[in-house]
């Protein structure tokens, strides 16, 4: 999610390094036994809950018998966005939303970047198969309306593609069986606080992006299948690991509302949806299900638990 995933990396970034150096071994030995789940039960409801990975490279196998048993159960999916299913719809309200906020007032992109990246830029626009409607406002909008036209694609590494999100499949099979969507967050407060960023910072993002540093996508890569590619395995230390590195690293701002503030929210919605009856599958980053303040440790504070499932 835009300014989210924005932190996110951020924090991604600065902790690659402490990761790899950790644990080079986990990927090959992690067990191919499906996504991390648990379960919630009360006398008239049951809440699943797994963890996703809002982008994945190509043919990663993360489905089981189990969650696929689960979600069949169901007759409502929660994601951190209800948008999540309905892409276009989605991407809709996104281009409308960022057209009337990052109009510029200034001098069109192209000016502000150097010939190189108006090359990586347009490379970039046609590798992601922007829509021409899209293309055609990129000049007279801001840094940020670019790096949305180019779809985020490398946020954790070569090969990691938004059109491979957990969140996105689920939707789409909740959508297959009748399901209800619904979202435990707005689209309004996932990029509020992006537009707040100043058009020097919009346009530092965008040159971010269009940058081409083969060991540091390298890098990002791997620690992306260490902590991520495992998670999908069954496994859990990695991504573990690489919450509790985001709480020590001194340069990292802000992961208590990332995870803490966020996760007690959702675990106030969980709460009042366990009061009901019926069955739910809830599905969030796995960042948000694993270390100190996770949502399974929010709700336990509420006297909920969620097992192992």
């Amino acid at each position: 999610m835009p300014a989210i995933q924005i932190r996110m990396r951020h924090a991604f970034l600065a902790l690659a390094g402490c990761l790899l150096a950790s644990a080079a071994p986990a990927l090959a030995q992690a067990p191919a036994s499906g996504l991390p789940m648990w379960v919630i039960r009360d006398a008239d409801s049951t809440i699943y809950i797994t963890g996703t990975v809002h982008l994945l490279p190509d043919d990663v196998q993360w489905r089981s018998e189990k969650l696929d048993a689960a979600l069949t159960e169901a007759t409502e999916l929660w994601l951190e966005l209800a948008e999540v299913g309905d892409p276009e719809g989605l991407n809709a309200k996104l281009l409308r939303t960022y057209a009337d906020k990052l109009a510029s007032t200034g001098q069109p992109l192209s000016s502000q970047l150097t010939e190189d990246e108006r090359i990586r830029l347009a490379a970039a626009i046609a590798e992601a198969e922007t829509p021409p409607d899209i293309a055609a406002k990129i000049d007279s909008m801001k840094g940020w309306y670019a790096v949305y036209a180019i779809d985020r694609a490398h946020d954790l590494g070569v090969g990691y593609r938004g059109r491979n999100g957990i969140d996105r499949v689920l939707a789409r099979l909740a959508r297959d069986q009748g399901d209800s969507i619904k979202g435990l967050e707005t689209l309004e407060f996932q990029i509020s606080d992006m537009f707040e960023m100043s058009a020097e910072e919009q346009l530092e993002e965008l040159r971010w992006r269009l940058k081409t540093d083969t060991a540091l996508q390298a890098r990002i890569k791997r620690t992306s299948d260490l902590a991520y590619i495992s998670w999908v395995r069954g496994e859990t230390h990695m991504t573990e690991a690489l919450v509790s590195l985001m709480y020590l690293a001194p340069n990292v701002n802000n992961v208590d509302w990332l995870l803490r503030e966020r996760n007690e929210s959702w675990a106030a919605t969980i709460e009042k949806r366990l009061a009901g009856s019926g069955v739910s599958f809830v599905a969030v980053g796995a960042l948000h299900l694993v270390g100190r303040d996770s949502l399974q440790k929010r709700l336990k504070l509420r006297g909920i638990e969620a097992q192992r499932y």
